[in-house]
C-alpha cells in the first residue's frame, strides 16, 4: 500500500512540476501567438482541397507544434530560373527528383513502373554559399509540395522522451500532408555519426527513432512508398553524417564553388533586377575566382553601397558600374580565402613566438 501511494505521489509530482515549468516557459506564449493554426489549416485546404480534412483526421499536440515549421509553395519566391549556374545539378534534379515529385502532387502515373518515383532521401552537399538551400526551395516551389523546414530547435525538448515523439510527428504529419518535403538544413549537426565522444544518450535515442521511422513501419504507407514524402538534407560536412543515414540519402548532388561560366550566370541573375546597372559581368567573373554564390551577392551589394555613396557625394543619379564592384573587392573576401589568410597568420605568429 505504501509503495503504491509512493509511486502515485511521485507521478503526480512529476506531472504537476512539468505543467508548472511549461507555464513559466517565457517562449511558450510567444510560440502560441506566432502560430495561427486555423490560418495554416485554411492554407492546407486551399492547397489540397477539402478531402484532405478526412485524410488528416485529428492532429495530435506534437503535429500541431510543427505547424510553425510548415512552408507552402506560394510562400516561396525562389524558382530554378532565379538560380544562376549549376546547370548540371538543376538538370539532374529536375529529371530525377522534381519530375516524379510533381507527378505525385498532380496524381499522375505516367510510367507503369513502381520504380518511377522520387527518392526517399536526397543530399545536397558542398561548400557554404553554393546554392544548396536555394535549390531546396526551388524543388518545393516547382513540385507544389508542402515544405516542412526542420531545425534542431524544432526537435529538441527539455523533457526526456519528448524529442522522439516529435520525430514521429514529423513523419506522421508529412504523410498526412503528402506530397511533402522534410527539409533538414545542416543535416550533419542533426544526424551526426553515432557512438562518438559527443554522442549523448538522448541524441542516440532520437537518431534510432529517426532511422526506424525513415524506412521502418511507417514505410508501409502508400504515400511513403510512391515517393510522395521526400527527405531533403543540406550540408557542407557530408563526412560527419552517420553511414546509416547516408545510405537512406540515396541521391546525392555535389555543389562546388562556381566556375567562370557559373560566376557569369550568377552575376547576371543577381544584377538582372537592378534598373540602373552598367557592370561588365565577364570582367568581374574573371576577378572573383574562389567566390561562392553568396560571396558574389555580397560583393554586388557592397558595390551598390559604394555607388550610392558616390551618388550622394557627387549629387548624381546612382548607377552601379564595374568600377564600383571592383572597389568592393577590397572589402569582400571569399570565405575560403579568409580562412586561408587566418591560418597563415596564425602559423606566422607561432613561428615568430
Amino acid at each position: 500500500m505504501k509503495v503504491t501511494l509512493s509511486c502515485l505521489s511521485g507521478a503526480v509530482l512529476y506531472f504537476v512540476t512539468k505543467e508548472l515549468v511549461k507555464m513559466m516557459d517565457p517562449t511558450r506564449r510567444e510560440d502560441e501567438q506566432n502560430v495561427n493554426k486555423s490560418a495554416i489549416m485554411k492554407r492546407i485546404v486551399d492547397l489540397r482541397g477539402k478531402q484532405v480534412l478526412q485524410r488528416i483526421g485529428k492532429l495530435n499536440a506534437y503535429e500541431l507544434r510543427l505547424f510553425g515549421d510548415l512552408v507552402f509553395p506560394d510562400q516561396i519566391s525562389t524558382d530554378f530560373e532565379d538560380i544562376g549556374g549549376l546547370l548540371d545539378q538543376k538538370k539532374l534534379i529536375r529529371e530525377t527528383v522534381l519530375k516524379p515529385l510533381m507527378d505525385s502532387c498532380e496524381g499522375k502515373e505516367e510510367s507503369g513502373s513502381k520504380l518511377f518515383s522520387a527518392p526517399s532521401g536526397v543530399l545536397l552537399y558542398g561548400p557554404p554559399g553554393t546554392g544548396k538551400t536555394m535549390i531546396a526551395k526551388a524543388i518545393a516551389k516547382g513540385s507544389g509540395a508542402v515544405f516542412l523546414n526542420i531545425k534542431a530547435s524544432s526537435v529538441q525538448d527539455k523533457w526526456y522522451g519528448e524529442s522522439t515523439k516529435i520525430a514521429r510527428a514529423i513523419f506522421s504529419l508529412a504523410i498526412k500532408l503528402a506530397p511533402a518535403i522534410i527539409f533538414i538544413d545542416e543535416i550533419d549537426s542533426f544526424l551526426r555519426e553515432r557512438g562518438g565522444l559527443t554522442d549523448h544518450e538522448v541524441s542516440s535515442a532520437l537518431k534510432a527513432e529517426f532511422l526506424a521511422l525513415w524506412d521502418g513501419l511507417l514505410s508501409d504507407s502508400p504515400d511513403y512508398q510512391n515517393g510522395s514524402v521526400l527527405i531533403l538534407g543540406a550540408t557542407n560536412r557530408p563526412s560527419d553524417i552517420d553511414e546509416a543515414f547516408l545510405r537512406r540519402l540515396s541521391r546525392r548532388f555535389k555543389f562546388d564553388l562556381p566556375s567562370l561560366s557559373d560566376r557569369i550566370e550568377i552575376l547576371k541573375a543577381i544584377l538582372s533586377k537592378e534598373s540602373d546597372c552598367k557592370v561588365d559581368v565577364d570582367e568581374i567573373a574573371q576577378k572573383t575566382e574562389g567566390y561562392s554564390g553568396s560571396d558574389l551577392r555580397e560583393l554586388c551589394r557592397m558595390g551598390t553601397m559604394i555607388a550610392e555613396q558616390d551618388a550622394v557625394s557627387g549629387s548624381t543619379p546612382r548607377v552601379l558600374r564595374t568600377t564600383h564592384v571592383i572597389r568592393a573587392l577590397e572589402h569582400i573576401v571569399p570565405a575560403s580565402k579568409f580562412k586561408q589568410q587566418n591560418r597563415s597568420r596564425e602559423t606566422t605568429l607561432r613561428v615568430t613566438l
